[in-house]
């Protein structure tokens, strides 16, 4: 399971239900352009703080490094480098592409299915199922300041939730 856990961990380690920034619900957001573009976040260097929590196990420290670029067909590529507490690094790819109405899709290299989501407002929601069979389900909020974001993970296993992640995204 812990190296499960690696594998769905991360930012962009991407992506329940949606949550919302204090203030900000999804039109009101848009009106003041406070968007999640996850082009523009995700361009550069990001590092990820956080921790993962195993069903009966206690919570492990995760600390996520991605590599953003947009690729001249407009696709984000995301490569990570995903440390968790007791566990080997692990290297991971993301490669995401926008569509109407603010969809999401692409694929993770450690994912069995393709990555499904969509923005409204500051929040991505992105969904996917590991080659070992566990679902995820990612909600990652932009921060006010556009710099950091919190990404909340859930991981479920025949229906039910085998583990959660709570990490911190910060722009460098």
């Amino acid at each position: 399971m812990r190296g499960i856990l690696i594998a769905a961990a991360g930012a962009a380690t991407m992506f329940t239900g949606l949550v919302g920034v204090a203030g900000l619900p999804g039109t009101a957001a848009q009106a003041q352009g406070h968007v999640f573009v996850p082009k523009k976040f995700f361009t550069g260097v990001t590092e990820g703080t956080g921790s993962v929590k195993i069903v009966l196990h206690k919570a492990r420290a995760i600390h996520v490094r991605s590599v953003g670029r947009v690729e001249h067909d407009g696709t984000l590529v995301l490569d990570q480098r995903v440390e968790q507490e007791g566990e080997k690094p692990m290297q991971r790819q993301w490669r995401l592409r926008e569509g109407a109405g603010g969809q999401i899709s692409g694929s993770l290299s450690d994912a069995k299915t393709p990555v499904t989501g969509k923005v409204a407002g500051p929040v991505l929601t992105l969904s996917y199922q590991m080659k070992s069979g566990e679902k995820v389900a990612q909600v990652i909020t932009l921060a006010p300041d556009g710099q950091s974001a919190l990404n909340k993970m859930t991981i479920h296993r025949f229906g039910m939730k085998v583990a959660t992640l709570e990490e911190t995204i910060r722009r460098k």
